[in-house]
């Protein structure tokens, strides 16, 4: 998001596999949308890893959500539904991304 400021005073750290300790600046959240049973972004995990978090998210997309109403690119990355009309039926993930210790201006 090159339109926000970002804080470097952040203090959460991450250290990795090989020890190396690094900050981290934002945190990947991955939403359900399912407006028939009351998830609009709902957020149901958090990740540092932006990787990880589009994993997770294609995968719910291929097992949980529903092809017929919503459109998928072939990595199952929700693209959009195919009918507003049926918006509330359709059941889809996504990846936010959310800036830590933004400053408020």
């Amino acid at each position: 998001m090159p339109w926000k400021k970002r804080n470097p005073s952040t203090h959460v750290i991450e250290q990795d596999d090989n020890g190396n300790v690094f900050s981290v600046e934002s945190v990947y959240l991955v939403k359900q949308n399912q407006a028939y049973d009351g998830y609009f972004d709902k957020t149901i995990y958090v990740y540092t890893d932006e990787d990880k978090a589009t994993e997770v998210c294609r995968k719910l997309n291929k097992e949980y959500g529903t092809k017929e109403l919503c459109e998928f690119t072939e990595d199952w990355d929700f693209v959009e539904v195919k009918d507003p009309d049926f918006y509330a039926e359709a059941h889809f993930y996504t990846v936010e991304e959310i800036l830590l210790n933004e400053e408020y201006e």
